[in-house]
């Protein structure tokens, strides 16, 4: 094996995808001094007792610790993360200790500009771990092998590693940690060697949730179990119309509540801080605030959704066509011509938990106890607000109770931070359910507009895909975004000539935000909508009909699999039928079957959704099961109720009473079928979300003999009864 001889200094950040050595705190300011301190990074003091880098702590008793840069929302990334180390490092998955932690950019080699390991985001966390905690844990790994042959002058080579040793001949072992002082001043190894899928004891096998044990005991530790010495409470009051100002406050009541320490108010905002929440909810009902603007006060959904109608003939931006001739000139002579309208509503993310976060400014510091989904991004603008350096805003990590995309949302904890800045002390903010709601990022609304041209036999050869919707902040820094593709350039189809493109208008006064499965579930819902009508036109079986479009090998795997699997076609008419639906998203295929029934009571049940999936090599088939499971009621309790109204400028859904989502006595029997693949992890979390709707759309069209191009579905099947 080559080494190269490199200084300590560049030692610590050319090690690949880890930073061996950590970048350990230098100077002797409170930031320092506070990290140490919470973080055991003791180095400066011994540095012979513990060995860092930047996804693993080993100390000198053998007690390892892994760094995790993914936050856990309750999809099991702490899991699946600690897998693929554990692995990699060749020690039981039982004996490590977890820790969420924040990993640099300048940690890591190679890393681009754009790119974020900390952001868990678009069932993207495995597949962008894959390669980084792997090649971290290998190199570790190497590293102690090495070491321990040169303990006993040998080759390296009749040594092997196994739970947390390194085994040599005439049984000598050495534990990990009585290697550390000696790889300390190692060489860095250029290449890396990583184990054979053959011989992995974790990977691929099922593994308890390591983080099970806590929740059951109730160790768990969310945003609203934080408790920090001299901590008050915040409840911020914000209008229910977006962008309104306050005119006039009367406090006086709510001053008399006990246990009220500040009334705080800005242009937008007031901000109750009191003992604990309740109080502070009870003063909050005793103010009396009158809003100023009138500017949306009108707004209602009808005019929103007649907005985007009206947009579908503006000029449009181009974001994918797959064939140089013009679409709109072939239409013209196409033999028969179809044109169907699809509308998708407004959602909340709905998520259990509702948004919090607590926080404390001190000695020109902004420590945040969090939940957030891309910290990275959070530090940058809370130091560009409060005019910090980036190393003087401090993160820490807790739990989230599901999120959904909501998490990425920064508007609310950069909101409470304005109020922080203005007390000594630090405060948790917790939003009510009722006002989590009310301040949601919502998905936006979608109108799409199909044109498709087909032949005498009624193939396929040219689509025109206009899609309306309203343009958001980002949007206008990137107009073309590629995001609007998702699920479309990665179609599990060859149609020849399609071409998609987007009218926007501006978006009313209202917070929009990203939803679950991105505008993959948006798009995929009008493709598989508008290929199960298309199939019904040709009397064709809708998965033949689609095997005629040219079906990759990985797409027909998973279909023949939910074939084996699945008594297809079981249904030929009557209230019970089953509907299909398939995608090629986020690198993973995912087909499923839904069987529906709609009874004579006008019920909508679902008896069974059949999953089967393709998300490359499975990692913990135990936590890809439950996401596809998750995922997809979340996706049916959308296509089912989903909805979003605005009255006089207001959300008017502020509870799952007025939101409705599945509920246990709904609940189908979901089956998840995986494919046996060899290429690398891809995603998961969000698949089931994408093919549910356009699955149900499809079983309950064939119901009532009618194609249902709008959501929610409960709504569209009772309106045409």
């Amino acid at each position: 094996m080559k080494h190269k001889k490199i200084s300590r200094r560049v030692f610590l950040g050319k090690t690949g995808a880890l930073l061996f050595g950590f970048m350990l705190p230098v100077g002797g300011n409170a930031q320092n001094d506070q990290l140490e301190k919470d973080s055991d990074f003791s180095e400066r003091k011994n540095r012979k007792k513990q060995y860092l880098n930047a996804f693993i702590k080993i100390k000198a008793n053998n007690e390892i610790t892994f760094f995790i840069p993914d936050i856990e929302i309750g999809q099991g990334i702490l899991t699946a993360a600690s897998m693929i180390l554990a692995e990699e490092l060749d020690v039981d998955l039982k004996s490590v200790s977890i820790e969420t932690k924040m990993i640099e950019n300048e940690q890591i080699k190679n890393m681009k500009p754009n790119e974020d390991l900390n952001l868990t985001y678009g069932s993207g966390s495995v597949a962008k771990d894959w390669f980084p905690l792997r090649q971290g844990a290998a190199e570790l790994r190497m590293m102690l092998l090495q070491t321990a042959a040169a303990e006993l002058n040998i080759d390296k080579g009749r040594c092997h590693t196994e739970n947390g040793y390194v085994i040599c001949p005439d049984n000598q072992t050495f534990s990990y940690g009585m290697l550390i002082s000696k790889i300390m001043t190692l060489d860095i190894p250029e290449s890396v060697q990583f184990k054979n899928r053959l011989d992995y004891k974790i990977i691929g096998k099922p593994q308890p949730r390591i983080d099970t044990d806590k929740k059951i005991k109730g160790q768990s530790v969310y945003g609203m179990d934080i408790k920090l010495s001299g901590m008050k409470t915040g409840y911020i009051i914000s209008s229910p119309i977006e962008g309104d100002q306050i005119h006039q406050i009367d406090d006086r009541q709510a001053k008399n509540v006990p246990g009220i320490q500040d009334i705080l108010k800005n242009e937008k905002s007031i901000c109750i801080i009191a003992d604990n929440f309740w109080r502070a909810l009870k003063a909050a009902e005793c103010l009396v605030i009158k809003w100023q603007g009138d500017e949306n006060i009108q707004l209602n959904t009808s005019m929103i959704y007649e907005n985007l109608k009206k947009g579908i003939s503006k000029p449009s931006t181009m974001l994918f066509y797959n064939k140089t001739a013009s679409v709109s000139v072939e239409m013209e002579n196409e033999k028969k011509l179809f044109q169907w309208d699809f509308f998708q509503p407004m959602l909340l993310h709905a998520a259990l938990e509702p948004i919090n976060c607590t926080i404390y400014f001190h000695d020109n510091q902004c420590e945040l106890w969090i939940g957030s989904q891309a910290p990275s991004m959070l530090k940058g603008h809370i130091a560009e607000k409060f005019h910090l350096c980036k190393e003087n805003v401090i993160l820490h990590y807790n739990e989230i109770g599901g999120s959904f995309g909501r998490r990425l949302d920064q508007k609310y904890i950069l909101d409470a931070a304005e109020f922080a800045r203005q007390v000594s002390y630090p405060v948790n903010f917790i939003w009510s359910r009722e006002a989590d709601f009310q301040n949601d990022a919502l998905r936006p609304p979608y109108y799409d507009q199909l044109k498709i041209g087909v032949n005498n036999k009624l193939a396929i050869t040219s689509v025109h895909h206009k899609m309306m919707t309203f343009i958001d902040d980002t949007d206008k820094r990137n107009p073309s975004s590629p995001n609007y593709l998702l699920g479309l350039d990665t179609m599990p189809y060859h149609i020849h000539d399609y071409k998609f493109e987007y009218s926007v208008c501006d978006a009313p006064k209202l917070n929009f935000g990203s939803g679950q499965g991105r505008e993959a579930t948006r798009n995929v819902f009008v493709l598989e909508n508008m290929i199960n009508n298309l199939a019904l036109y040709t009397r064709m079986d809708p998965i033949e009909y689609r095997k005629t479009l040219g079906l990759d090998d990985r797409a027909k795997a998973v279909v023949d699999l939910l074939l084996q699997n699945v008594e297809w076609n079981k249904f030929k008419s009557g209230d019970i039928r089953q509907g299909f639906a398939m995608a090629h998203v986020f690198g993973s295929y995912i087909a499923l079957i839904i069987e529906a029934e709609i009874t004579t009571s006008s019920v909508i049940l679902i008896h069974r959704a059949d999953v089967a999936v393709d998300c490359g090599l499975i990692v913990n088939p135990e936590q890809v099961c439950a996401q596809i499971e998750g995922s997809v009621v979340f996706g049916l309790s959308d296509a089912l109720y989903g909805e979003v109204q605005i009255e006089n400028g207001q959300i008017k859904q502020r509870n799952y009473n007025q939101y409705r989502v599945l509920r246990m006595n709904d609940m189908p029997n979901v089956k998840v079928h995986m494919v046996n693949s060899n290429e690398s992890p891809s995603g998961v979390g969000e698949l089931g979300t994408i093919v549910a709707a356009p699955a149900l759309s499809h079983a309950l069209g064939l119901i009532q003999g009618k194609f249902f191009h709008s959501l929610p579905l409960a709504k569209q099947v009772f309106q045409h009864k």
